[in-house]
């Protein structure tokens, strides 16, 4: 049985749920016209290219391995791998912007300002960098170290755990249910956000091919999705279903 065509299959449903999302938080940001709105926004556009890089060259390589149609000597899956990982990064950047963005009158970002997302957008550009330098140096067949890989995690707990920490302070002084509901789905969205890399770095840790780590990490990310739609979004059939005060 195939490796490649059940991971493909998997990032195409995650990249279906992505785009429902990046157009409904596009929306949110037509409405309002907030800057925090379109840093969201872009930063899950940016995870979306991401997934889309890893699906198309997923695929690519089951044509390729599998079914022998194109020359099988090149590494599209690590190619796509590294665009991948490039991508997230840029979205690591924009979700901390995101929160010094709405959280900007909070002690810290008032006695900071950008300082924390702009250092964050030096050290994520030393991924950037090196995934570009894999693709220069091998453009056939890169390679992607675990040295990148735990260094993205980190940056990604980091950019995630943000999120966590400047949402609990709202969450504590929200009055209405609707108001706590959407910072606890926003909250749970950072959580399996971290999970999500997590996974993919076991996955590369242990000797298995596309082992269960790879897809529980895609799990996590439909999961990431969901809490981001019902927090940030709201849907109006939800919300009317939480108007009463707590």
């Amino acid at each position: 049985m195939s490796l490649y065509l059940p991971a493909a299959i998997v990032e195409t449903f995650v990249f279906f749920f992505a785009t429902f999302i990046v157009i409904m938080l596009f929306k949110k940001y037509r409405e309002r016209r907030k800057p925090a709105a379109l840093a969201l926004a872009t930063a899950f556009t940016f995870w979306e290219i991401a997934i889309i890089c890893l699906m198309v060259m997923r695929y690519v390589t089951y044509v390729a391995v599998d079914l022998h149609l194109i020359d099988d000597s090149i590494n599209y899956a690590g190619i796509g791998i590294n665009l991948g990982y490039l991508f997230s990064a840029v979205s690591n950047v924009l979700i901390l912007t995101f929160v010094a963005i709405v959280f900007s009158q909070s002690p810290f970002f008032r006695s900071t300002g950008m300082f924390l997302p702009f250092s964050f957008g030096i050290l994520n550009g030393v991924t950037v960098g090196l995934l570009i330098s894999n693709l220069i140096r091998n453009p056939l067949t890169p390679e992607y170290s675990m040295t990148i890989t735990l260094y993205h995690v980190m940056l990604t707990f980091v950019s995630f755990s943000a999120l966590i920490i400047f949402t609990v302070k709202p969450l504590r002084q929200a009055t209405f249910k609707w108001e706590k509901v959407g910072f606890r789905f926003i909250i749970g969205s950072g959580v399996v956000g971290i999970l999500i890399y997590v996974s993919f770095a076991v996955d590369n840790i242990i000797p298995i091919d596309y082992s269960a780590f790879f897809y529980l990490a895609y799990a996590f990310a439909i999961l990431m999705l969901i809490f981001a739609y019902i927090g940030y979004v709201m849907p109006n059939f939800i919300r009317k279903r939480l108007q009463e005060p707590m």
